[in-house]
């Protein structure tokens, strides 16, 4: 009867830590993958491995689950597209190039706005732990202790990194005639 109870209790916990974190991690996930049903699976995903995690430990602190969380999601992005990427390899799949895909993308979303098709414009240039960086410090509001958590990075180079990539995005920007 105790067990029952403190399971009931469990369970109230992580669906409150889900409407609690779950926007946010969505929100990683779609900015990385900029498909909405694969940031759907791998939310869900994100939170059955936190479950199963913690289902018989005791919680962590509120905002060292949110880390947990976008880290969570972050492992099975990578996890996801490097079994993607040895499949296409098999297959002898040819990519299309940058150019097709944006010229896919801007053709089938022509309703979405220009500051956000500047927006994926200038992310196609970044590596994923550039765009990591971006979309949690940006697109997520994390301060960048949360961030180097996230990372295992300290926090001077964190914020290193996000001033290398600011510049970087401003250059492609200009050069591209966008602002």
């Amino acid at each position: 009867m105790k067990e029952n109870k403190e399971n009931k209790d469990k369970n109230k916990e992580f669906e409150s830590l889900y409407k609690l974190f779950s926007k946010d991690v969505l929100t990683f996930l779609y900015r990385l993958t900029q498909d909405i049903e694969i940031a759907n699976d791998f939310l869900q995903d994100t939170f059955v491995n936190f479950i199963k995690t913690f289902s018989n430990k005791e919680l962590p602190e509120k905002s060292k689950c949110k880390i947990y969380l976008i880290r969570t999601a972050k492992n099975i992005f990578i996890n996801y597209y490097r079994k993607e990427k040895k499949r296409k390899l098999f297959l002898f799949k040819k990519k299309s190039s940058l150019e097709d895909e944006n010229k896919m993308y801007q053709d089938f979303n022509l309703n979405e706005s220009n500051e956000e098709l500047i927006y994926r414009e200038l992310f196609n240039h970044l590596d994923f732990k550039e765009r990591t960086l971006i979309i949690l410090r940006y697109n997520l509001d994390m301060n960048l202790d949360e961030i180097s958590k996230i990372m295992n990075q300290s926090t001077s180079t964190i914020f290193r990194k996000l001033e290398k990539i600011k510049k970087k995005l401003l250059q492609i920007a200009k050069e591209r005639k966008l602002l």
